[in-house]
């Protein structure tokens, strides 16, 4: 079966709303509620896919021969390409009587898995729609994302225990589906959540929860505020509200927002071709440097552990760890009155004192070090100091077991360790700053030459 038999099939099957058109761009079904065009003036559907066509793609066959992998992992799986199966409901309603969401569900979760990709599977006012759903997507070992309407939480337990017995990987709630002409005054009632409400439904879930629907940066934290593993940029084809912007538009602030969150981003809307995916892979990764192509290529030999790596590390900002903590090492001395030349016994209360704050300062500006390294010549101003999580309950536990060290006796048993004051602990920040005010002279006059050599 080729394209052209694709689309003689699809006019036999799909009804009166869709005209199966060469161009999927929402120009001849804008403004049919129901099916499968816009709502309103219907042009939100038709933005969607004119944005996509707007941006442009660089050639360049100046490169190793060999075919791409296309796989991609997403909550412990592999899938072998990079998008996944939209879940359509109301397949009645919206397109013809050839299927119903029961018959489509499982036609689609079942093709999808043996494609290596998943399906979002859809919902409904029928409650055999989540049941039929959730059954296919058990007989494809988990391999499908159900998608629950935001109805109320009685009715979504329901539902998202029927999600959870199915063993899926993942399930999502389109949250936009709220604004849908056809749901309102349904029954069961759907409406809006709040960011309570919905990190509620995050913990029902059990499993990494997806919300489809958000359009706005705002949007976008309100659901990593709510414990969301993933978004999905989605304007629900322009069939909630119209004259909304296009997904393409407003993708790449919203990867900006949420970069380093760990919250996985995907988008739909428009999409029509493998062209269009690589260009929704390319707005919605974390933004490269705006320079990057000017500069000259790593040179092919070039190890990644260099000599310019070893000596920022030990020869720069090693030594000045080391000149910083021995001076609070002997600062320490010298405030008890000890004099240089003086023997100390290794279990003296002073000596323990000044190796535990010796010890103090290393780890604090270790700690100011990993925001450093975060990129060879930018600032960490540049980088949000507090989206990365993981780095940051790193450092409270690093912190925290710096503490026990030096001021319970276990560790003073353990570390032969003693507790140090407030002063040692403003040296070791003093320290710590002044490291960071070096590195970022060090960094500015790196950029520098780099601009100069553009």
């Amino acid at each position: 079966m080729n394209y052209s038999d694709v689309l003689a099939n699809a006019r036999e099957c799909i009804g009166k709303y869709c005209k199966a058109c060469p161009v999927c761009n929402g120009v001849a079904c804008k403004n049919q509620i129901p099916g499968p065009g816009a709502k309103g003036v219907g042009d939100t559907a038709i933005r969607n896919y004119n944005k996509w066509a707007d941006i442009r793609v660089n050639m360049d066959t100046l490169c190793e021969n060999g075919t791409p992998d296309t796989h991609v992992e997403l909550f412990g799986r592999s899938f072998k390409y990079p998008f996944f199966a939209g879940p359509v409901g109301a397949v009645n309603l919206h397109y013809s009587d050839v299927y119903t969401d029961m018959t489509y569900n499982d036609v689609l979760v079942r093709a999808c898995a043996e494609s290596g990709i998943a399906a979002f599977t859809g919902d409904g006012t029928n409650p055999d729609v989540m049941t039929m759903a959730t059954k296919a997507i058990g007989n494809a070992d988990g391999c499908g994302v159900p998608t629950i309407k935001p109805w109320n939480i009685d009715t979504i337990k329901e539902k998202m225990a029927q999600a959870k017995a199915s063993g899926c990987f993942a399930v999502a709630m389109d949250v936009d589906a709220a604004g849908l002409p056809f749901l309102k005054n349904m029954t069961p009632p759907a409406g809006s959540k709040s960011v309570a409400e919905l990190a509620e439904i995050v913990k029902l879930a059990e499993r990494p929860f997806i919300v489809k629907g958000v359009m706005t940066v705002k949007g976008a934290l309100k659901a990593k505020e709510a414990g969301a593993a993933a978004i999905v940029v989605s304007n629900h084809g322009g069939r909630v509200l119209d004259q909304c912007p296009a997904t393409a538009e407003v993708l790449p602030e919203i990867a900006e927002a949420l970069k380093g969150s760990g919250v996985k981003i995907l988008v739909d809307g428009g999409i029509r071709t493998g062209v269009d995916v690589f260009k929704a892979l390319a707005l919605g990764a974390e933004k490269p440097d705006h320079d990057v192509m000017q500069r000259p290529p790593r040179a092919r030999n070039e190890r990644l552990l260099s000599w310019g790596l070893i000596s920022r590390a030990y020869l720069f900002l090693g030594v000045l760890e080391a000149a910083a903590s021995m001076a609070v090492f002997f600062f320490v001395l010298n405030s008890a009155g000890w004099h240089y030349g003086t023997p100390l016994d290794h279990f003296d209360p002073q000596y323990l004192q000044a190796t535990s704050a010796c010890l103090a300062t290393i780890v604090v500006m270790q700690m100011m070090n990993v925001f450093l390294c975060r990129h060879p010549f930018k600032s960490p101003l540049n980088f949000g100091l507090f989206d990365n999580r993981y780095l940051l309950l790193g450092l409270a536990a690093e912190l925290g077991v710096i503490l026990f060290i030096i001021y319970t006796p276990a560790g003073h048993w353990l570390f032969g360790t003693a507790p140090v004051d407030a002063s040692v602990w403003l040296l070791a920040v003093g320290s710590a700053l002044l490291m960071c005010v070096l590195e970022e002279g060090r960094k500015l006059w790196l950029r520098q030459g780099l601009a100069s050599n553009v």
